[in-house]
């Protein structure tokens, strides 16, 4: 038998565009529901970029039935399974943290000259240079573990160089180049949560507006033959997703997260030059509007214009004035 024909790139345009490969990008894990108790387990479908934008533009509590409809302005399209899906992707992609120096890029061939998207491996004496307590409670001891999403609800942009002329309208493409252009390539994998929204950061503010990293527990250091050791508990909170956690304790850490699914504006510092609130987050907002917490300042009283004369001649009209229209 010859080699297999090779597989045809995934156009931006069609449907198949909208989901991202298995272990690849928002799908990199599966994910499995039960509303508690004896009650089964249910796999949720894979995320899509559609839902993931739409997604951005509702604030809607679960049910807890993975087949209602989403009753939302803006329009979802999906029932709730497809809404919680893509609130785990949102929140997986922010709230996924690693201890710095724990993981590296996995860049091992699955086929020839073929390698995974955004796959992670142990770092080679990962646990030998695990970082500190010191470093832990500074942002330069976390970083992200899981891909960025973009505005399109992907984490990747089309390669359009490697399409064949004329596959797809120039039109498509100039509109894909220019989104790219405006927003540029998406967060790096494994960086630092240091400028996680740096730019409502407050000049010569400390420590970071979407992060707040605590110590708990015993921190004692106790000697045992051939090294030391702590017991402390070092937490990374994230003030974006509230229920989003991230602990490290010895050489080991893990991610939590317990909430409903939505983002908070009020643990997150307004604009430091709109003063407006965190995009998507306020409770009373509409899509991704940025809806003051207050009211804006009444407007004064406009100024009086000048009356002018009718342009138009009054008719003359006795009838309407009352006057009897047979006059000896």
């Amino acid at each position: 038998l010859g080699a297999a024909p090779p597989i045809p790139p995934v156009l931006p345009t069609s449907p198949e565009y909208d989901v991202e490969p298995i272990g690849e990008g928002a799908n990199i894990s599966t994910y499995w529901v039960s509303s508690g108790g004896a009650a089964p387990w249910t796999r949720l479908p894979s995320a899509r970029a559609s839902h993931i934008v739409a997604a951005r533009k509702i604030k809607q509590l679960m049910k807890g039935d993975l087949g209602s409809p989403v009753l939302s302005t803006p329009w979802f399209p999906g029932k709730e399974r497809h809404l919680l899906r893509a609130q785990i992707a949102r929140i997986t992609a922010t709230c996924t943290l690693a201890t710095s120096g724990y993981y590296e890029p996995d860049d091992t061939e699955i086929a020839e000259g073929v390698t995974r998207k955004h796959a992670l491996r142990m770092a080679e004496g990962a646990l030998e240079s695990f970082p500190g307590h010191e470093t832990l409670k500074t942002m330069e001891g976390w970083v992200h573990a899981a891909p960025a999403i973009l505005s399109t609800g992907k984490c990747s942009w089309p390669d359009l160089d490697g399409l064949e002329e004329g596959v797809l309208p120039q039109e498509t493409i100039d509109a894909i180049k220019k989104q790219k252009e405006d927003e540029g390539d998406p967060k790096e994998l494994l960086a630092g949560i240091g400028e996680d929204l740096a730019e409502l950061k407050p000049e010569g503010a400390e420590g970071s507006p979407a992060w707040n990293i605590k110590e708990y527990g015993d921190k004692g250091q106790y000697t045992f033959p051939g090294s030391t050791k702590s017991y402390r508990i070092t937490a990374v909170r994230s003030l974006i997703w509230p229920g989003a956690i991230s602990v490290a304790q010895g050489t080991r850490f893990a991610n939590l997260y317990v909430g409903n699914a939505l983002k908070c504006a009020t643990l997150v510092g307004p604009h430091k030059e709109t003063g407006l609130p965190l995009a998507g987050a306020s409770p009373f907002s509409s899509g991704n509007m940025q809806l003051p917490l207050a009211p804006e300042d009444v407007m004064e009283e406009p100024v009086d214009q000048e009356e002018c004369e009718e342009p138009q001649p009054p008719l003359v009209d006795d009838a309407s004035d009352g006057d009897e229209m047979d006059k000896e």
